[in-house]
């Protein structure tokens, strides 16, 4: 309603800044994340300053990838609204300079290992603190195009030799419309969730028929995967503007 914001009165939200104890707290937290900011754009800076074919210097980027993954996890969880910091995270598993459709190494710096279940897990708890911030709802969408166009639920098993313990696509995409039902129960007026939600059902028609095409093939997502991803994925799971804007 009127001089509300967020289902909190306005005059409630600006009184907690008349106590000088709690303007003192948050005067300290911002100089902290102003800290923390600067230092990411720094080193953000620094990641393409791996020479090609040097070994020592490609591991000094691996090593300044991992911190810069730790530390915009740690940021966005507290504030996940800041776009530049899941694009950092993006430009990390792209490789400096490299572009969303390849699968890292095209840029200037190495690409960081990419787990689909820690950026699922990072941007679920981000839109734990805020449900309608456009950043989450877009790494999510990039996040899970990116595993199921690069096979990695069938080609980089993490449990061992012929295992895996990432999901198929199809049931990753059904977990992706329990997770919309979740926040839809919450606030069924949140056309960010909406919006996300009609990208995962038509994924999901997607995976299911190209699975279907694999097994009446012989052979169940193998490169064929990538073959008709080229068509019927991208066809189905086009961004048309409906999610959320990545920023640059």
């Amino acid at each position: 309603g009127q001089g509300a914001m967020h289902n909190q009165k306005r005059s409630e939200y600006k009184a907690r800044f008349a106590d000088p104890k709690t303007a003192a707290v948050l005067s300290s937290k911002a100089l902290k994340w102003t800290a923390l900011s600067r230092e990411v754009i720094g080193r953000r800076g620094r990641q393409g300053d791996a020479g090609a074919g040097d070994h020592d210097a490609d591991a000094d980027a691996g090593a300044r990838s991992a911190f810069l993954l730790s530390l915009t996890a740690k940021m966005l969880e507290i504030n996940p609204d800041p776009s530049h910091l899941w694009n950092c995270r993006r430009e990390a598993f792209l490789g400096k300079g490299g572009n969303e459709g390849s699968t890292g190494g095209d840029g200037v710096g190495s690409a960081a290992p990419f787990d689909v279940m820690e950026e699922l897990r990072l941007t679920a708890a981000s839109l734990e603190r805020n449900p309608k911030a456009y950043g989450p709802w877009h790494h999510r969408k990039w996040s899970v195009r990116r595993h199921v166009l690069d096979g990695d639920s069938d080609r980089e098993g993490t449990g061992g030799e012929g295992t895996s313990s990432k999901p198929s696509p199809a049931d990753l995409l059904r977990s992706e419309l329990e997770l919309c039902a979740r926040f839809l129960t919450l606030d069924e007026r949140n056309f960010h969730c909406w919006n996300y939600r009609r990208f995962a059902v038509s994924a999901l028609a997607a995976a299911l028929a190209l699975e279907e095409a694999g097994e009446r093939a012989g052979s169940v997502i193998d490169d064929g995967w990538l073959q008709l991803a080229d068509g019927s994925w991208d066809l189905l799971t086009s961004d048309d503007g409906g999610g959320a804007a990545g920023g640059g």
